[in-house]
């Protein structure tokens, strides 16, 4: 006699996923980032993964955008406290991770005071933010927040930024 069974699932294999770039490439080091992962070889998932940092590093939960990009959003950072980065891997299957070590930066910037401390409520003031954590990434846009928009800010070095209210 022998013993078989009918409709044995079938183990899958696939080629393993490739992360190209990361958009943004650089966040706050406390996390919450809207990360898009680009990339090839994520059409054939079902489990999307995000992984931040080595072993065991942070797992995040992702959804695929379309065959080429993956979401996901960067959890605290495990470097640092200040300025650092991590590596960031991708899992189609949740178990499995690429292996390109692309890395997401973290900043620590802050804020410690305006060159100009107000302005007509028409904007048109320019102005230099003064503080420290500034970087100048390619691909990552520094923003000036005011109460009624966001304006894009120009780099300056590390301790300054320069908008236009």
């Amino acid at each position: 006699a022998q013993q078989f069974t009918v409709g044995i699932p079938q183990f899958e294999y696939y080629a393993s996923p490739n992360v190209s770039h990361l958009l943004p490439s650089a966040g706050p080091i406390t996390g919450g980032t809207s990360v898009v992962v680009q990339g090839v070889g994520f059409n054939r998932g079902k489990d999307f993964r995000c992984k931040f940092g080595v072993d065991p590093g942070t797992i995040v939960l992702a959804h695929m955008e379309d065959d080429t990009h993956l979401a996901c959003l960067t959890p605290a950072a495990l470097c640092g406290p200040g300025a650092c980065d991590e590596r960031v891997e991708v899992s189609i299957n949740s178990e499995s991770y690429s292996a390109n070590g692309v890395r997401f930066a973290y900043y620590s910037a802050s804020v410690h005071s305006l060159s100009v401390p107000s302005g007509p409520v028409l904007g048109g003031t320019n102005l230099t933010v003064h503080g420290s954590g500034f970087m100048d990434m390619a691909r990552v846009e520094s923003e000036c927040r005011f109460r009624t928009g966001v304006v894009r800010a120009s780099f300056v070095n590390e301790t300054q930024l320069r908008c236009t209210s």
